[in-house]
């Protein structure tokens, strides 16, 4: 319990007055309670310094301590910014699902374009099976040569042997347009490629007026193609293209001609020719397969 200054004060002044009034014994106690209450004085001095200091020290901590305000800022800094943390997980995560979409998704279509690619091989395989057979019905088709008429002898007269006819040379067959024609794409199917350029280079100066003069400049530029030979090849199929606008070579044409600018490394223009081909002749097999190469194009451009 705590004694009051005033107390204290009041005590000493009043002591000779009691001590006068009170044995020796009363004295002695008093004394001893006096002694006591000074003690418990001093001790309160020395804790009303101690906390004294410490309101100073607590003033001086508040001075240079940042003030209410600029604590509460910078804990809605602080805020802040683990919600941005927070929402960069967050994109991050959704970032890593995409990723993990997209691999699944270059993957089936990487698979799907195999079956596309496999699929295709099928129908070149079936496309020349056809070529084969419509070859073959155009060969039965073919005029048979003619036999050479014989002029007629006189009969002879009665008991005179008859005289035995002049058998003529073998009759040579008549070379058609279709024959010469023929004659250079079979040398161009057994690999003499220049052999069989010059003969359709040919046959298109000599037979300017048949129906196959078309499909011999486009053989003219498979050749370059099969030769590697892709800049002629473009130049080639082009003639092809703008020359005879209306043949049904130009889908093909222009089909080959994308292909030889990817062999160049071009695939911008490639498939801006695949595009006006597919545009132009929608409902051609050239344009479906028009169709898959782009598909590839993209999946490639994808992977890259």
């Amino acid at each position: 319990m705590r004694v009051s200054l005033k107390a204290i004060i009041l005590l000493i002044l009043i002591s000779p007055f009691i001590m006068s009034c009170v044995t020796t014994t009363d004295y002695t106690g008093l004394r001893n309670d006096l002694n006591r209450l000074t003690s418990l004085y001093n001790e309160q001095q020395k804790e009303l310094v101690a906390i004294k200091q410490q309101v100073i020290d607590y003033k001086t901590f508040l001075e240079k301590s940042p003030s209410r305000d600029a604590f509460e800022s910078i804990r809605n800094s602080q805020i802040k910014l683990n919600d941005q943390i927070a929402e960069i997980n967050d994109e991050l995560q959704q970032l890593q699902n995409r990723l993990d979409e997209n691999s699944y998704q270059v993957n089936k279509d990487i698979k799907a374009t195999q079956e596309e690619i496999s699929q295709l091989k099928a129908e070149i395989e079936s496309i020349k099976e056809e070529l084969q057979a419509m070859k073959e019905k155009v060969a039965l088709l073919s005029p048979a040569p003619k036999a050479a008429e014989q002029p007629s002898q006189p009969a002879a007269a009665p008991g005179q042997a008859s005289v035995p006819k002049e058998q003529p040379e073998e009759a040579r067959k008549e070379v058609t347009p279709f024959d010469v024609y023929q004659a250079a794409l079979k040398k161009l199917e057994k690999g003499k490629i220049e052999e069989a350029r010059a003969d359709f280079q040919s046959f298109i100066k000599k037979y300017r007026d048949s129906d196959l003069v078309d499909n011999a400049q486009f053989w003219i530029a498979e050749s370059y193609y099969k030769e590697g030979s892709y800049e002629d090849a473009i130049l080639e199929y082009d003639v092809l293209i703008n020359k005879y606008p209306k043949s049904n070579k130009v889908p093909g044409a222009m089909l080959k001609q994308a292909y030889a600018f990817l062999k160049l490394d071009d695939p911008n223009t490639a498939k801006v020719i695949l595009n006006r081909l597919i545009k132009k002749y929608p409902k051609s097999k050239e344009a479906q397969l028009a169709k898959k190469k782009l598909a590839i194009l993209q999946i490639k451009k994808k992977s890259s």
